[in-house]
């Protein structure tokens, strides 16, 4: 569901926030733009959307209902961090069962979470980068 927001001059449509106008959509765009790029976590994101609402609150009060809270945490993919705990942990189990080189653990996700080899493989990158250092 998008809106189309008239203003943008590249005439990208605004992401649906659940906000009640396309300004208000706009608004809570920015938020999550600035989200992604400052590596925010679900707090701080929350704030944000507390301040918007109670700065302005005749324009978007409803920053912090929850329809729109729960489109933005969709959006910044904080939904999905529950479903990969349980991947990781699991592959950290097995990693430290020894049963596997970890390069090869990609069968043992697919047979004990019944997912696709591609799902596999991700996850297991997804893993894989974890470990990475900034």
């Amino acid at each position: 569901m998008h809106s189309t927001n008239t203003n943008n001059p590249v005439d990208f449509p605004t992401p649906y926030y659940a906000m009640y106008t396309d300004f208000g959509n706009d608004a809570v765009h920015s938020i999550v733009r600035m989200a992604r790029n400052l590596k925010m976590n679900w707090n701080q994101v929350y704030d944000e959307l507390e301040s918007l609402s109670r700065r302005f609150p005749n324009d978007f009060g409803e920053a912090t209902d929850t329809a729109v809270r729960e489109c933005v945490y969709i959006a910044l993919g904080f939904d999905k961090e529950n479903e990969m705990k349980e991947y990781f942990d699991y592959l950290v189990e097995l990693r430290d069962s020894g049963e596997t080189n970890m390069w090869g653990a990609a069968p043992y996700l697919e047979r004990e979470f019944a997912i696709s080899r591609s799902e596999a493989r991700d996850i297991l990158l997804a893993w894989f980068d974890s470990f990475k250092t900034n």
